[in-house]
């Protein structure tokens, strides 16, 4: 008499069933003592490869209308805050690493910086001189080096703090400086 197995209607606990040494094992979703599994049986996962298929033609196709040669990338790169508040910055253009801080120290304070404004400097830079101009934010300061406007060398064409000059037309009586 030969002997098919069918593992699906076949007991577990048949010894022949077994091999010498190896544990007993249960199907996905039975139960100890043979009770069957307790609500729905969990459907198979779908696959998402129509997904994916689908993704992936659009994305070829936009390529075929507009081919990219190259993609467009920021002047400057702001890394996270560090924690003593500055930001170093790299500026992709010439190459140089900067930081973005705030005086703390009070030999900063007595060579020129002002409390409260946000400075750039090189990260080589030694010493305690405003390198920079002074921005109100640190934001503005990441925008002085994207324009590079920000090294006093820079600035120092224009002077350090320019100047609006107005000029009133001389037709407006109530502006003349007849007071």
């Amino acid at each position: 008499m030969i002997k098919t197995m069918i593992p699906d209607t076949q007991s577990r606990s048949d010894p022949a069933h077994h091999s010498a040494g190896q544990p007993e094992t249960m199907p996905s979703g039975a139960r100890a003592g043979g009770v069957p599994p307790v609500g729905p049986t969990p459907a198979s996962p779908r696959s998402r490869s129509r997904r994916r298929s689908i993704s992936a033609s659009r994305a070829m196709a936009m390529l075929t209308l507009l081919p990219v040669h190259a993609t467009s990338v920021p002047r400057v790169h702001v890394e996270p805050r560090q924690p003593d508040g500055t930001l170093r910055v790299l500026d992709r253009f010439t190459g140089q690493q900067l930081i973005v801080y705030t005086p703390r120290f009070t030999q900063q304070f007595r060579a020129g910086h002002r409390s409260g404004c946000w400075y750039v400097r090189l990260v080589t830079h030694v010493g305690t001189d405003p390198t920079s101009q002074s921005f109100s934010t640190a934001r503005g300061a990441i925008q002085g080096v994207t324009a590079a406007r920000w090294s006093l060398r820079s600035s120092s064409a224009k002077g350090p703090h320019e100047q609006v000059r107005v000029i009133w037309p001389a037709s407006d009586p109530s502006r003349t400086a007849a007071s």
